[in-house]
């Protein structure tokens, strides 16, 4: 029997990576969506960014939020995202996380 790869498939992967901090195999996990023109979808980036704020790697979770405003997905995934960064102690992070989210127009200033 042949597992087909979908985008259900693709989530429950970078979701267990994320919640391992392993990434960098997560970040890959959407590329190769990407080359395989399976269409992420607002878990796919929760599951990203919540991965990412967890391992700290805030400049990561600014270039999905570029990909995740283009796709329309923002409120939830940013705001989780955000939430995230806040309750690791980041301050700052979550304030620049913030500030994107008004410049694109996600949350009234």
């Amino acid at each position: 029997m042949k597992i087909i790869p979908n985008v259900y498939r693709y989530n429950i992967m970078i979701n267990g990576l994320g919640k391992n901090k392993k990434m960098n195999e997560g970040m890959n996990l959407l590329k190769q969506m990407h080359m395989k023109i399976i269409v992420a979808d607002s878990v796919t980036y929760t599951s990203l960014t919540d991965g990412l704020c967890k391992s700290g790697r805030i400049s990561y979770v600014l270039d999905v939020m570029d990909e995740v405003h283009e796709r329309g997905f923002e409120a939830i995934v940013i705001i989780v995202c955000t939430y995230n960064v806040y309750t690791e102690g980041l301050l700052d992070e979550a304030l620049i996380i913030w500030s994107k989210m008004e410049d694109n127009g996600c949350v009234r200033a």
